[in-house]
């Protein structure tokens, strides 16, 4: 077989692939869809990623993101840039303040104030 008959075997067998793949997607997204159809949605609220704290319970005063970002901000000009960037990454597991679930911002907020009251 010329080098070319072999480039358009691969060729073709690489597009089997990819409409498998395509076929096994489509598949996942409509199994998530019956999944998530099982469950109320207020149990569907965002989970923080595996190993971020939780905060305890009791009352604690509503902690706005303008605050954190305020506070983290502050942090970051007094010197603790790596410490408020590691504060943000604990939290959000993605290293965006907007991706912190905000439940967690009270005990974020706790944090900042322990390095720089």
């Amino acid at each position: 077989m010329s080098k070319t008959g072999e480039l358009a075997s691969v060729v073709e067998d690489l597009s089997v692939i990819g409409k498998t793949l395509a076929a096994v997607g489509e598949d996942l997204i409509r199994t998530a869809a019956r999944v998530k159809a099982c469950f109320p949605e207020d149990c569907l609220a965002a989970v923080p990623p595996e190993g971020t704290p939780v905060p305890e319970g009791g009352t604690k005063k509503k902690v706005l993101i303008e605050e954190i970002r305020s506070r983290l901000m502050a942090l970051a000009e007094a010197g603790f840039r790596s410490e408020a960037k590691s504060l943000v990454r604990k939290y959000s597991g993605g290293g965006s303040l907007t991706d912190v679930d905000p439940a967690l911002y009270p005990a974020l907020m706790e944090e900042v104030e322990k390095i720089h009251g």
